[in-house]
Formats: structure tokens, C-alpha cells, sequence
């Protein structure tokens, strides 16, 4: 069940602290625009961010969506995750 709301802001703030948390290399600060692959992020912790989205959400994005555009950053990320939930039945909160 896909929840009827999601704070983008929030969305992008808990994504933010999962990779501080789980990124396998770097120790600088992450925020929504830090390039995932200057963050440490490989392609197994992506992965684990892709697990922690469908775990959440109940919603696997689809593989065709994970393009280096739409993985470049949290933000991308957030958006493009918001973007599918949104065309295929959820709502999220303003772009935040």
C-alpha cells in the first residue's frame, strides 16, 4: 500500500541520513545535491537506498528509471521516486 502523501523535503531528509549512515566510502557532509558518487555511494549501497524506498514505500522503481540522471543525487532521486509514485497512484507533498 502506497501512503496517500509524502513530504518531498522529508523524503529527501531521511535519504540524506540513510546514506551518512550507509555509504561505504567518504566522511564529508551529504546533503540533497552531493553527487551520490562523491558521497561514497556505490553501486551495492544504491541498491540498499533502492531497498529502503521499496521497504517504506511499498513501490519498486522500475529498472529503466534508474538512469545516471535520475541517480545523480538525492534530489534526482527523490523526484524521480516521487514522479513514479505520483503517476502510478500515490500523492506527494509539494516538491519541497
Amino acid at each position: 500500500m502506497i501512503p496517500k502523501k509524502i513530504d518531498a523535503a522529508e523524503l529527501r531528509h531521511e535519504l540524506c541520513a540513510f546514506v551518512a549512515d550507509n555509504r561505504q566510502d567518504g566522511d564529508g557532509p551529504v546533503d540533497e545535491d552531493t553527487p551520490l558518487s562523491e558521497a561514497g555511494i556505490d553501486s551495492f549501497t544504491l541498491l540498499e537506498i533502492l531497498l529502503f524506498l521499496e521497504r517504506k514505500y511499498e513501490a519498486r522503481l522500475p529498472l529503466e528509471l534508474l538512469t545516471r540522471e535520475n541517480t545523480r543525487s538525492i534530489a534526482t532521486l527523490t523526484d524521480c521516486y516521487l514522479d513514479f509514485l505520483e503517476r502510478n497512484g500515490a500523492k506527494s507533498a509539494a516538491n519541497g
